[in-house]
């Protein structure tokens, strides 16, 4: 998750969002997000797929780091 925020925001807040990401079973707090920061304050960013639970290949690393870099980029 890429969160549009001021700066010491996550960590102030970040007991609340850990409370909301277990209450919803490990999914992010979007509606607490879009409550506290707006709506086009937050945005997912999807991990590569992979064939093994908890593993991905590391060709697939470096080109995933790049695209978080352009979503970051593209949203300051």
């Amino acid at each position: 998750m890429l969160l549009k925020s001021a700066p010491g925001w996550v960590s102030e807040n970040e007991k609340k969002i850990l409370q909301r990401i277990m209450k919803k079973s490990l999914g992010w707090p979007t509606d607490y997000f879009k409550d506290q920061l707006g709506e086009k304050a937050y945005t997912g960013i999807p991990h590569p797929k992979s064939k093994h639970p908890g593993v991905l290949p590391p060709e697939v690393i470096d080109p995933w780091a790049q695209r978080i870099s352009n979503w970051i980029s593209r949203s300051v």
